[in-house]
């Protein structure tokens, strides 16, 4: 049985590390244009790297502030999955230094996300651990520090398991928030050692998300249907 939450999830780092990349052409291009072409362009770039359909609604960029603000993402399974939901988000808000682009480590300031469903899908399907490669990588020339996390969920979580000819399933609703300080990726583990306030690995926030998972007494579960 493969549980596929925590490695499409990564996508959601690709998706922030398409936006840092095309920074460049957003200065470049003003913020003028940029709201025409910038969410077509985004959601190839994170299809590319993570071979997960994604579709993002509309992008606002501020040059001056170095805000870019991401409105109704939704990032998709392929067609192996039996099941294409994976996450929706309402909003992705990204504030970020401009000079950090031109070092080896990319400083993001802030980043909020704002997420109204998420499904987890267990299935056997041995094919899929070929996604493993490009979503479990990292940037080979840039490493990144997020000084502060906030990641708000309001929405309905699903858990939908396929075992041959049967599903089990569960869908409730959650509302949520989880904020992290000092969160790094491509940085060596000593590295968090400088943060007297604490600081968390990005495989330290992927286990905090998974508590989403944890079902209410109050929830409604369909077990055992027929394919």
């Amino acid at each position: 049985m493969i549980n596929l939450f925590l490695l499409p999830f990564k996508g959601i780092i690709w998706l922030i590390l398409g936006v840092v990349c095309s920074l460049p052409w957003l200065v470049v291009l003003g913020p003028v244009t940029v709201k025409y072409w910038g969410p077509k362009v985004l959601s190839i770039w994170v299809e590319h790297k993570t071979q997960f359909p994604c579709r993002i609604g509309s992008l606002d960029f501020n040059w001056t502030s170095g805000d870019v603000v991401l409105t109704d993402v939704t990032i998709s399974n392929p067609a192996e999955f039996y099941s294409s939901d994976f996450l929706k988000f309402k909003k992705i808000g990204i504030n970020l230094s401009y000079t950090s682009l031109f070092q080896k480590t990319i400083l993001i300031h802030n980043l909020d996300l704002e997420c109204k469903q998420i499904v987890s899908v267990d299935q056997h399907v041995n094919n899929l651990s070929t996604l493993m490669g490009p979503l479990s990588s990292e940037s080979d020339t840039k490493s990144c520090l997020i000084q502060s996390l906030k990641f708000s969920f309001s929405g309905f979580v699903g858990i939908r398991s396929y075992s041959g000819h049967i599903v089990q399933s569960v869908e409730f609703f959650r509302s949520k928030t989880m904020s992290f300080s000092n969160v790094y990726w491509g940085l060596s583990d000593d590295f968090a050692y400088k943060f007297s306030d604490g600081s968390y690995s990005l495989e330290k926030v992927y286990q905090s998300l998974r508590t989403l998972f944890t079902p209410p007494q109050y929830s409604y579960q369909d077990t055992k249907k027929e394919r």
